[in-house]
């Protein structure tokens, strides 16, 4: 694990001196030397104290997508102590033609996401979306572009609008599943140029579910097999405590720490 913050790059004259190196491959002895003391594991590393700004809001980058999963999770999970508030989780809304699936087009289902490839998984909507009031999210994908709703948007949630058929459920508990996927969120982005909308503080965009739709194959009492469009209504965010190395590019980070450890090969 390696430890850097948004300064180094721009005031320190050691690392913008490694910068210009690199940038023309010419990286010297003293460089190693300097980046050496940034691996946390290292004895002689800098001490940095993870309860104090920056550090205490430090974001993970990581090849691992496992890794991240368990990272943002467990950011999450402090996030929800911390701020005295409740994780609501909610399942994607499955229909076929406006109906829920029967038990059998689930399975069906289950069996088409599992054998999906990695690739096209994270083209689909999720199956299971954990959200909370004031965590960091990111949008995954290309929502709404005139909002700037776009892949990589990153923000905070600053409300929750559940579905109004929704059932009473224990605010006491530290995770409520909810039985029907939220009518919308407002999401106070980091950056956006969209114009401000009326009645909404500057910056706050409303984000509603994305629906796909996707195909199954059933197999019916008389040994046929039948083909059917499944449309899934899910929101397209996720945890925004920890990305991969691919989603980190381009991005502003004022403290981070980096998962320098041998990547995965293969899918």
């Amino acid at each position: 694990m390696v430890a850097l913050k948004e300064q180094m790059h721009i005031t320190n004259p050691v690392w913008l001196d490694f910068l210009q190196h690199l940038r023309v491959g010419h990286v010297q002895e003293d460089h190693v030397a300097m980046l050496r003391t940034l691996v946390l594991t290292n004895p002689k590393s800098h001490h940095i104290n993870f309860g104090t700004p920056p550090w205490s809001n430090a974001l993970l980058i990581t090849p691992h997508h496992a890794v991240r999963w368990i990272w943002n999770d467990t950011a999450l999970r402090k996030h929800g102590k911390e701020a005295l508030c409740m994780i609501l989780e909610f399942h994607a809304e499955d229909t076929i033609k406006g109906e829920p699936l029967t038990l059998g087009k689930h399975y069906a289902a289950l069996l088409r996401h599992q054998r999906t490839d990695l690739k096209q998984c994270r083209q689909e909507l999720p199956e299971v979306v954990r959200l909370a009031y004031g965590m960091k999210v990111m949008v995954t994908q290309n929502v709404e572009t005139v909002l700037d709703i776009t892949n990589g948007a990153q923000g905070i949630i600053v409300d929750i609008w559940l579905h109004p058929e929704e059932p009473p459920f224990n605010q006491q508990q530290p995770i409520t599943k909810l039985k029907y996927v939220p009518v919308c969120i407002l999401m106070k982005l980091d950056r956006t140029r969209a114009t401000q909308l009326n009645n909404l503080e500057e910056s706050i965009i409303p984000v509603e579910p994305t629906c796909k739709p996707y195909r199954i194959t059933c197999q019916t009492a008389e040994g046929k097999y039948v083909t059917h469009t499944v449309r899934r209504c899910q929101f397209l965010v996720t945890a925004a405590y920890a990305f991969t190395d691919y989603r980190s590019q381009g991005q502003t980070i004022p403290a981070v720490v980096v998962d320098i450890a041998t990547p995965p090969t293969g899918a």
